[in-house]
Formats: structure tokens, sequence, C-alpha cells
């Protein structure tokens, strides 16, 4: 009898959500995601690895934030919002070090 746990991998349907990404659809940090795993959002591990989330449930706990006052309705954005977001990562936040030359500050 195998007695070893397993971590269940299944298959991200389209439209899964990053940490970071439901992060920011909640308005709050990637921390703050992971303190709400097992809770009240519960993420699947994608092929690659990495924990994707139901967007669904992820707008059901923003609902839930913005009804309890955890999070101000001005700030936070709404799933449709997030689609048309550029994606997260992959930008060059200092282009000039990117180069090998030091950022200075104007003036």
């Amino acid at each position: 009898m195998d007695t070893t746990a397993s971590t269940a991998v299944a298959p991200a349907a389209a439209g899964s959500l990053t940490r970071a990404q439901a992060a920011a659809v909640l308005g709050i940090s990637v921390t703050g995601v992971r303190r709400r795993e097992g809770r009240t959002l519960h993420p699947v591990q994608g092929a690659k690895g990495e924990w994707l989330f139901d967007p669904a449930e992820v707008e059901a706990e923003r609902q839930r934030m913005l009804a309890t006052g955890q999070i101000p309705a001005s700030t936070a954005p709404t799933p449709l919002q997030m689609e048309q977001a550029p994606p997260v990562g992959g930008g060059m936040r200092h282009p000039e070090r990117a180069r090998g030359r030091a950022c200075r500050e104007p003036g």
C-alpha cells in the first residue's frame, strides 16, 4: 500500500489565472492569495508546475471581499479589465540597466 501523498495535476483550463493575476484581480498581494488557498481559493497545478486559479472562483472571492469592505470598490479591477491589461512579467523595468548603463535622475 502506497502511503505517499501525491499532488494533483489537472489540465489548465483556458483563461486560468496565475497567482500574480489573481492577486491583481483581487487588489491584494500574492501572499494574500496564498493565504486564501485551500479556504476560498482552490488552485490546480498546471502541466508546468504553476498554480492556476479558476477566474469564476477569483471573481466570487472579489465580490465577497467587496461586500465585506476588505477592498474598496473603486480600486478593484474587474475580470474584463484584467483581460485587457498587459501580461504579467516579461517586461523590463529598467531598460537602461539592461544595456549596462546606470539609470540617472533627470536634471
